[in-house]
């Protein structure tokens, strides 16, 4: 485990595309120390300086890596200098506005998410961009109330994870998945967050599977098709790994590993409320998960490797 000394700061996104590269992403710090590389020894502060609140990573090779976060702004790596490269900007008065994901397809299908906030009031509208290689635009910007958190294409499907928001006494925040198809988005589950029932996406190998409560499941034909249930009582909602026989499993408590047959604790937290936060770097004989330890504010790399 490396411990990741940043200040007002909590490391939330991670990309990388062999063991000995991979980036971290903080929103806060003090400017040195938002974003961090592993070089397959050490953890090293990768700029002098980062413009605060970028929040989500994705790249394809250490000369094209993006950042999204705060005031809408994304910035790109080059290889050499991270320039802002964009910054989204609604057509009606705004308040704030935020990028929680980025995911991309090729260098000139890169999508982006996230939600403005309008005059500080409660509304609040969820948003996607797209870069063609060229130019990011939007595409869709939803006329009601909600958050969208995570976008991927899956197969053919562009799909997004998030919440429609209700702000009186008779609605409630639904967690939701929608389809994007031309531009627009259809909903394809929606739940009330009163039930309790927590939704997520996964990647297991090359296929993305979408969590609904404890069930783990396909989107097929449009139609949700369950794979397996997660029956122990503190999973987390998330499993990531490289086949439906080898992958990892977020519990409340901890790390677990499903072989094929059964759950296997890989790791337990020293304290509560520590969490384990978005996705893991997976190689073929290593893991690297981001942890935040809410009792002593440190951030933190849970570091793997397969028994020889």
């Amino acid at each position: 485990m490396d411990t990741l000394i940043t200040h007002f700061n909590t490391i939330s996104d991670m990309w990388g595309n062999s063991n000995n590269n991979i980036y971290v992403v903080g929103s806060g710090g003090e400017g040195d120390d938002r974003i961090w590389h592993y070089d397959g020894k050490k953890w090293n502060k990768a700029v002098k300086y980062l413009l605060p609140g970028m929040k989500a990573i994705y790249g394809f090779s250490n000369s094209n890596i993006w950042l999204g976060g705060s005031d809408g702004k994304i910035i790109n790596f080059n290889g050499t200098n991270w320039e802002l490269k964009f910054t989204y900007k609604p057509q009606k008065s705004f308040y704030s506005t935020s990028i929680t994901d980025i995911y991309g397809v090729s260098p000139s299908e890169i999508y982006a998410v996230g939600v403005t906030f309008y005059d500080k009031s409660n509304i609040q509208r969820g948003f996607v961009l797209k870069y063609n290689g060229v130019d990011w635009k939007e595409v869709y910007e939803a006329n009601y109330n909600s958050q969208f958190i995570k976008i991927i294409k899956d197969k053919d499907k562009v799909m997004i994870h998030g919440v429609k928001s209700g702000f009186n006494a008779n609605a409630s925040d639904t967690f939701a998945f929608w389809q994007m198809k031309n531009n627009n988005l259809q909903e394809i589950y929606l739940n009330s967050v009163k039930n309790n029932t927590f939704t997520n996406f996964s990647q297991i190998g090359k296929n993305y599977y979408y969590i609904i409560d404890r069930d783990v499941n396909r989107y097929e034909n449009d139609k949700f098709i369950k794979v397996m249930t997660i029956n122990e009582p503190n999973f987390a909602y998330a499993v990531l790994g490289r086949n439906e026989k080898d992958f990892f499993v977020n519990m409340k408590d901890g790390l677990a590993h499903y072989n094929g047959t059964n759950n296997e604790y890989l790791y337990k937290f020293k304290y509560p409320f520590t969490y384990l936060l978005h996705e893991p770097f997976i190689s073929e004989n290593e893991v690297f998960y981001i942890m935040y330890e809410g009792p002593t504010e440190l951030n933190l790399i849970l570091h793997g490797k397969l028994k020889e």
